[in-house]
């Protein structure tokens, strides 16, 4: 029996399609005031590819994108898997994006073990440049916290805003048996934090008072 193979016609037409309805979601979204990025970026790939013009915002939905989110540029490194989307949020209103293990070409078959009690690094093949005055913390997943023996000892970890470097994930097994970290788990969660900087005085006189002073180490007890 001769299988069906569909043409570029078809192809074009399914994409066509899916398109319309893409579209057709975004712009409903953004009459209401919510832009999501990874969408509209989706959708001018898509143009691109049908050999259409890419969407450009007017002047008032731009704002609205500038509103909607800090620009953090990315580079991917050279075992960065072309298939994986870059970090995006799930909903409207998550903080955090999930972030995948995209390991090197001589570990995707295997993965990577960790035995008990053992620490290492899980690469992602991202590097970023997060603008000044921001942090990006590496946090668990809480289904990955709550199913598995794998922590994120130093959580939340710190990616400093002149950090450029690839984006590298430790991870610890506190279980008594193996697990294996497989090519694209994913494997924790990034939140855009503001951080602004300190600036440390010495003052020769007592420092302000407080009801609780020096009180620390549960000294407001447990209950």
């Amino acid at each position: 029996m001769n299988k069906h193979h569909p043409s570029s016609e078809d192809y074009k037409k399914a994409l066509t399609a899916l398109l319309d309805e893409s579209e057709r979601i975004f712009f409903s979204y953004l009459d209401e005031g919510d832009y999501y990025p990874h969408l509209f970026r989706k959708i001018n790939e898509s143009r691109e590819i049908l050999g259409m013009n890419p969407f450009k915002l007017c002047a008032k939905d731009k704002e609205l994108e500038k509103s909607s989110g800090v620009l953090v540029e990315i580079k991917k490194l050279d075992h960065f898997d072309e298939s994986f989307e870059l970090p995006s949020y799930e909903t409207n209103g998550s903080a955090g994006c999930d972030l995948k293990a995209s390991l090197h070409n001589e570990d995707r078959k295997s993965g990577l073990r960790l035995i008990p009690n053992e620490c290492i690094t899980i690469p992602t093949g991202l590097c970023m440049a997060i603008p000044k005055g921001y942090e990006i913390q590496v946090r668990p997943r809480s289904g990955m916290s709550l199913k598995t023996k794998l922590r994120i000892p130093n959580s939340p970890g710190t990616i400093d805003s002149d950090y450029r470097g690839e984006i590298k994930v430790i991870l610890e097994n506190i279980g008594g048996e193996s697990i294996v970290i497989e090519h694209g788990d994913r494997i924790a969660q990034l939140v855009l934090v503001k951080v602004p900087q300190a600036q440390f005085r010495e003052v020769s006189e007592e420092l302000s008072k407080t009801d609780r002073g020096e009180g620390g180490f549960g000294s407001t007890g447990v209950k």
